[in-house]
């Protein structure tokens, strides 16, 4: 399937335009995932420039797997700066919080994709995971939350679009203020010492996912459910949760 999705385009294509972020650190199982990711979205959106956050490690090894089959027009490298404050979740959401204002898109490595996307301009995430109030230990977390609210839901981050909208200084000091509520809460006994590794690594799905209910625009996603290899429009191997691949 990589051959032909190099070589060839879908003929339902998408016609429009698209910038796509990806971040890539850590694991050179990220960017072997990620030519799946790329090739199969391009496959299906041609008109599409990827731009690549990757850190020092990976940089080479990215090259050499994109730069043979992408011009310079359909791909930018960038070096992720390093930063021992931020583990890389906040990193992630940095990149995120960074494409305020536009319409790009920021996919995880992990997806591969079936379809073309169809989805209004407003932010957009992958899926709805759940409410809050119905798992633990995120009820009692989001007893503490003052922006949160209790019936505020997780949302999937492995697709995440502003869809044009633009920040407020109001919603970045309610994003600064929802990150050090989550850390706070993580190392209080809120959370069980045993959870607080796995629980602390979602912080950026966390926080956009209660900070966006606030924002004065509409939420969308791209599924209305999503389960590991569904053969839905997009599709995750959760490598991250699982180690799972295509």
């Amino acid at each position: 399937m990589l051959v032909n999705w190099q070589r060839g385009i879908s003929p339902s294509h998408s016609v429009k335009d698209f910038n796509v972020h990806i971040m890539l650190t850590q694991n050179k199982k990220y960017v072997d995932l990620a030519e799946i990711c790329i090739f199969s979205f391009r496959f299906h959106h041609p008109n599409v420039r990827f731009t690549l956050h990757c850190d020092r490690e990976l940089m080479e090894y990215a090259k050499s797997k994109f730069s043979p089959s992408l011009s310079e027009n359909q791909l930018i490298m960038v070096e992720i700066e390093s930063n021992k404050d931020l583990n890389w979740q906040e990193q992630k959401l940095d990149i995120i919080l960074g494409l305020s204002g536009t319409n790009d898109l920021m996919l995880d490595a992990d997806l591969r994709w079936n379809g073309s996307l169809n989805i209004k301009d407003e932010v957009t995430f992958l899926v709805k995971e759940f409410e809050f109030k119905s798992k633990s230990p995120f009820r009692e977390i989001i007893k503490k939350s003052i922006i949160g609210k209790a019936n505020s839901s997780m949302k999937n981050v492995s697709f995440f679009t502003f869809g044009g909208y633009e920040l407020t200084e109001a919603d970045m000091l309610n994003i600064k203020k929802a990150i050090n509520e989550y850390r706070e809460v993580v190392d209080s006994d809120v959370v069980g010492k045993l959870d607080r590794d796995s629980v602390g690594r979602v912080i950026e799905q966390f926080v956009l996912s209660v900070c966006s209910e606030t924002w004065s625009t509409q939420v969308g996603f791209v599924k209305k459910a999503d389960k590991p290899l569904d053969g839905g429009i997009v599709e995750s191997c959760y490598f991250g949760a699982t180690g799972g691949t295509f």
